[in-house]
């Protein structure tokens, strides 16, 4: 996957665009994190090479549909993850693999992803995305259906509460007369799980208020 990526942005990759993007996307879908997230920076290069784009452009909204998918389950992994018997409350397993779907480190890396190619892609791509499962059949006006149906709308976000969310270590140290939390709370043991979903929050709270692309 490392060489793939070093070659997504050269003239090489042309001829094979057809064929390595749905395996991009599939091990986005269903690899670990770190091919997750190679498999996203693969995606981008590919689609920042000129040549590549026309074979591209219809995957875009299955690119977009993956990107739903994704933060539509993050209050649920992120209660998993800091459950009682979740990852985060145990010293870090080198044997473990988290899926890319689950994967907070590629949900940070969504926003700018989504921005960069939204940039470029035309009208028709939006469309196919907005008659995508689940979000009816007509077509919108498109300055309205990229307000509300981007891939990061704002009205998504707000019904899964991804800003907001808290882990239940967080809310336990909270209730009581006790002092505000700086940092982590005591009880997260895996630190570097919490210091993701951090970031993923703050790279979606910039986008939201940036929002250069809407």
């Amino acid at each position: 996957m490392e060489l793939v990526q070093r070659f997504a942005s050269t003239e090489f990759v042309r001829p094979h665009a057809e064929t390595l993007i749905p395996l991009v996307l599939e091990i986005m879908r269903t690899d670990n994190e770190d091919m997750g997230v190679l498999a996203l920076k693969t995606f981008m290069d590919m689609y920042r090479n000129a040549a590549s784009r026309p074979s591209m452009e219809s995957h875009i909204a299955e690119f977009f549909n993956l990107l739903v998918d994704i933060y539509s389950q993050m209050p649920q992994v992120v209660g998993s993850l800091f459950s009682t018997s979740g990852a985060a409350m145990k010293e870090p397993d080198q044997m473990s693999f988290t899926k890319a779907k689950a994967s907070l480190k590629l949900v940070a890396e969504l926003p700018a992803a989504a921005c960069f190619i939204y940039q470029g892609v035309n009208q028709t791509v939006l469309e196919m995305f907005m008659k995508g499962p689940g979000r009816g059949s007509e077509v919108l006006d498109t300055s309205v259906a990229v307000s509300n149906r981007f891939p990061f709308p704002v009205s998504t976000y707000q019904k899964n509460q991804f800003l907001s969310l808290e882990t239940e270590p967080e809310k336990t140290a909270q209730t009581g007369d006790e002092a505000p939390i700086i940092g982590s709370p005591q009880s997260i043991i895996n630190k570097a799980i919490f210091a993701d979903l951090l970031s993923a929050q703050i790279k979606v709270s910039m986008f939201l208020s940036c929002r250069p692309c809407l």
